[in-house]
């Protein structure tokens, strides 16, 4: 209905429209879909939060953006620890935004490691939205942002597990006459109905967005429990005869190739899609460190290992006026 609450909803560092998909959707017919046309992105920007994870959190907790980024309302940054740990010691998994669990899905795929014991994964190929849709923000959200996630640039990488670029597309009918009101009036939560339905349901379940169970206090049809059981019953039903899915290479079965995927996906995001602030200053000095939006950098001393030998006076005084930071002027260390 909206775009995805994170990254996607981040109207900067592109310019919006309806992108690449739009026209070659041109001609095809109502069930018909077209391929991603993404191109390699240059992201110049990672300081600022480009390519940035985002996880949710209350509204209020929102922190200031930096380097001119404002996150959006209950969002932010991702500190790069996927498990928590919560009273009693049991842990739970960091709460990402929709941007950021579609771009691990459209890598690991939608069906989570039981279901590869009998099913090739499921991969999202189209993404439709109604409001607020930018397709250039969106392909950077959903897909893009990990395009360097694919075998031969990630070791141990096999696939099919690697990133699938998504088609982004937006609607063409309005979803609803609704007005909007201006700047801070977002989307109405009350209501924590959710809905569920595939093809071949009778009707959609309904669910509780606050505890993903049932409005009658269930189990979901499509929660993890659900899937190990349906899971494990098809293995009994195949039998201990039947061959596993295995991956295209090294003939790894499909369940083990995912875990390792994971894991290197989870070092990958840490790595390049978590905001870390600069450790870097102005100290050379004494000097103070930058303030917001000026850029932080460090005069260094010479090598120990390299033997400098004492300059004269006047040539020390001379040097003095010379090494001095480019950014803010301070004189640098001298030995």
């Amino acid at each position: 209905s909206s775009v995805p609450c994170g990254n996607a909803s981040i109207k900067r560092w592109a310019k919006g429209g309806q992108g690449p998909e739009a026209r070659l959707a041109e001609g095809l017919a109502p069930d018909q879909y077209p391929q991603p046309g993404h191109s390699k992105i240059l992201f110049h920007a990672r300081a600022e939060g480009q390519i940035c994870f985002l996880e949710k959190c209350a509204a209020r907790a929102t922190p200031a953006g930096e380097a001119g980024t404002d996150w959006p309302a209950g969002t932010r940054p991702f500190d790069g620890q996927f498990l928590r740990s919560c009273a009693g010691g049991v842990g739970r998994r960091a709460l990402l935004t929709c941007s950021d669990k579609l771009a691990i899905w459209s890598v690991l795929g939608l069906q989570g490691r039981a279901l590869l014991e009998v099913l090739p994964p499921i991969f999202v190929e189209t993404c439709t939205i109604g409001r607020k849709f930018s397709a250039a923000h969106c392909a950077r959200a959903l897909c893009c942002r990990l395009q360097d996630f694919i075998p031969g640039r990630v070791a141990d990488l096999q696939d099919p597990f690697r990133i699938h670029h998504v088609a982004v597309l937006g609607c063409s009918e309005k979803l609803d006459s609704g007005v909007y009101d201006g700047e801070g009036a977002g989307a109405d939560f009350s209501d924590a109905s959710c809905l569920a339905w595939a093809l071949g349901d009778e009707a959609a379940e309904v669910l509780d967005g606050r505890t993903g169970l049932t409005m009658q206090g269930g189990t979901s049809l499509i929660a993890g429990p659900t899937f190990r059981a349906l899971s494990s019953s098809w293995r009994m039903h195949l039998g201990t005869g039947g061959q596993r899915a295995t991956a295209a290479e090294n003939h790894v079965p499909l369940a083990e190739a995912h875990v390792q995927a994971k894991r290197l996906l989870e070092a990958h995001i840490v790595k390049q899609c978590v905001l870390r602030k600069s450790t870097r200053s102005c100290d050379a000095n004494g000097g103070a460190a930058p303030k917001r939006g000026e850029t932080s950098c460090r005069v260094s001393a010479p090598s120990p290992e390299i033997v400098v030998p004492p300059p004269s006076d006047e040539l020390a005084a001379a040097i003095g006026r010379l090494v001095r930071c480019g950014t803010c002027n301070m004189p640098g260390a001298l030995q």
